[in-house]
């Protein structure tokens, strides 16, 4: 039996990360574990802030090792993962639990960014997506290493899929 896999999906909010992590799930029978929807879980009615989201990240990490434990296959969503730390302690966790980790960064420019962000409003579970998070997010942004697949996000849903898999095969 082969290692579960840990996708971790890097990129600004906006980017496509929850659409591509819905096309993939299925594909690489790997369950979703997406941030935001444990935010709301969580803290209701809380404003997306850094308590709820220490809550929820804290609630993320122990969902995803202890899933990747059982053999599941993880999708990481809801996260930009925009500090290198982040992700480093993504690989550490994921590598810990015997998994497969991959990185994919979708990769928009503030403009799509920004639009995707406002053509979601109330239909996303993260309260906090506006320009205003797309312009903070992108300022603190380290530069994502090459492990990582690099997509460019602007590309249809479908055919980023494709490219995944294929990465993976």
């Amino acid at each position: 039996m082969s290692p579960p896999l840990l996708m971790v999906l890097i990129g600004l909010p906006g980017a496509g990360k929850t659409t591509l992590a819905r096309v993939l799930a299925p594909r690489l029978a790997a369950t979703i574990v997406d941030r935001d929807a444990i935010r709301a879980r969580c803290c209701p009615g809380a404003p997306a802030d850094a308590r709820s989201n220490a809550i929820a990240n804290a609630e993320m990490v122990r969902e995803i090792g202890q899933r990747l434990r059982s053999g599941e296959s993880v999708i990481a969503d809801g996260r930009t993962y925009a500090a290198d730390a982040d992700r480093c302690r993504m690989a550490e966790m994921g590598l810990a639990a015997g998994a497969r980790v991959r990185f994919v960064w979708l990769d928009v420019s503030l403009t799509l960014a920004k639009q995707r962000v406002a053509q979601s409003r109330g239909a996303h579970p993260a309260s906090d997506r506006t320009a205003r998070l797309v312009h903070e997010v992108a300022r603190r942004f380290d530069e994502v290493e090459d492990r990582a697949l690099h997509l460019d996000g602007s590309r249809s849903i479908a055919a980023l899929a494709d490219d995944v898999l294929l990465w993976l095969a």
